[in-house]
């Protein structure tokens, strides 16, 4: 209970942390290792006070000050921890033990005993007083300026100690969802490979590989949609501990991203990759292109995600505004409506993936063009040629590449921009709110001129 209190205080405060017996009920090692932690804190910036009873010398030195307080809040010390010893030197000749024992305990039990008048009136006259009130009174008399603004400043982690935290809880937050991804990678994979099953080298072969491409973006797009779930579940702990000062809003979405990278958009998509181009019988050679396309596909929908859950975190909305964007970037990222050279071919954020994924496995490939119903004389049609038809550009790999991480880093640095922009404190204006101050306003000045002459006919 007493580890789960303190806890529980270093969990909602930052700048002032205040314990009352920390480490009662601890064993030494324990108590000791609280001892270490707090010293850490109050490194970063964090100005901590603690209440002890007789701690040892080792959990003493974490802390750079000492008061020792006697009956009725008498001041027997306060000064520096490493001064203590020195300081009860002329006094360990009172000690009923001889003054064998800490410095610590030694002065405790001094003023617990009959001499304690002699050791309070020596505080009394000794310089550390005189020091520890001059700087007191330095910090109380301080202008808010610099020194103010730098002690402020230091109340916030360093980076690196921010990322650590923030991937480690990252880590745990999503472990589950990961598994439940690996689940969901493998039963699409096998679904798909099924569906598509070693599809043929005939025109229905072209139509079964662009369906495919089709559906491997369609299930990564919607397995992308998680992230947005639970970034809406976090979002008030993100605020809260932002205000606090945990952490910048860039460490966090850095962590957030790359934590989300490792865990749901590498893993998943390879294994679902590996299932597919097994069962559905793809082009051998080619697939270590086509697992970065089903990853660099789930990457960039993830961003995209991530930058719509930041606009609006807890409205009901974004959900089904992001299905309706994520069928859009579909459908116009694809072969058949996206064939012109327009803007309208790089509005999607999947046409890189559709051209990546469609040119590694149609490239150097020839299909037999027998279209049912039909007498044709054309006999077959190379890969190549087909890609022309549907407007796939087989682009070098590194373009296709480039252009995904750069929609990734664009949804990334909005949603920064976003998180930051929202953490202002922007000022309002309101007509309604203005005139409801000029009508109180006037209500109080006519308050104050009854006031006033009812004092006058009163005297």
């Amino acid at each position: 209970r007493r580890r789960t209190a303190v806890g529980v205080e270093l969990s909602v405060a930052r700048g002032v942390l205040a314990l009352d017996e920390p480490t009662s009920g601890l064993d030494s090692e324990t108590a000791l290792s609280l001892g270490h932690l707090l010293a850490e804190l109050a490194a970063e910036g964090c100005i901590l006070l603690a209440s002890m009873h007789q701690p040892s010398p080792e959990l003493l030195a974490n802390f750079s000050d000492t008061l020792v307080l006697g009956t009725h809040g008498r001041v027997a010390y306060f000064g520096a921890t490493t001064s203590l010893p020195t300081y009860i030197s002329p006094l360990r000749q009172l000690h009923p033990e001889g003054g064998h024992g800490t410095a610590s305990d030694v002065l405790l039990d001094i003023i617990s005993g009959d001499h304690a008048d002699r050791a309070f009136k020596l505080y009394t006259v000794a310089e550390e007083k005189g020091d520890m009130e001059d700087e007191i009174q330095s910090a109380l008399t301080a202008s808010p300026g610099e020194e103010i603004m730098e002690v402020k400043a230091a109340t916030v982690p360093p980076i690196r100690v921010q990322l650590m935290q923030l991937l480690l809880r990252e880590m745990r937050i999503q472990r589950s969802l990961a598994t439940y991804t690996y689940f969901e990678a493998a039963i699409a994979g096998v679904l798909l490979g099924m569906t598509y099953f070693q599809m043929s080298m005939r025109l229905a072969g072209v139509i079964s590989r662009l369906g495919l491409v089709f559906a491997v973006h369609c299930t990564l797009g919607m397995q992308a949609l998680q992230g947005l779930l639970a970034w809406r579940e976090g979002y008030t702990s993100f605020r809260r501990e932002r205000a606090a000062g945990y952490y910048y809003t860039g460490t966090f979405v850095i962590a957030k991203v790359v934590m989300d990278a490792i865990l749901l958009r590498v893993g998943p998509p390879a294994l679902m990759c590996c299932i597919v181009y097994l069962l559905a019988g793809l082009q051998p050679g080619r697939e270590a292109v086509c697992c970065l396309g089903f990853c660099l596909a789930s990457f960039v929908a993830s961003t995209f995600c991530l930058a719509l859950g930041a606009t609006a975190p807890r409205s009901g909305a974004v959900l089904p505004l992001a299905v309706l964007l994520i069928l859009l970037f579909l459908l116009i990222g694809g072969p058949l409506l996206a064939t012109q050279q327009g803007v309208l071919r790089n509005v999607s954020i999947f046409r890189a993936s559709f051209n990546m994924l469609s040119a590694n496995e149609m490239r150097g490939m020839v299909f037999k063009f027998d279209p049912e119903g039909v007498v044709t004389t054309l006999g077959e049609r190379s890969g190549e040629d087909w890609m022309t038809d549907l407007g796939i550009q087989d682009n070098p790999v590194h373009e296709e590449v480039g252009w995904l991480l750069g929609w990734s880093f664009f949804y990334v640095l909005f949603a920064w921009l976003v998180l930051t922009l929202q953490s202002v404190n922007w000022p309002s204006f309101s007509f309604r709110g203005c005139c409801a101050s000029a009508v109180a306003s006037e209500e109080h000045a006519q308050k104050r001129e009854i006031g006033r002459r009812t004092s006058t006919a009163s005297e």
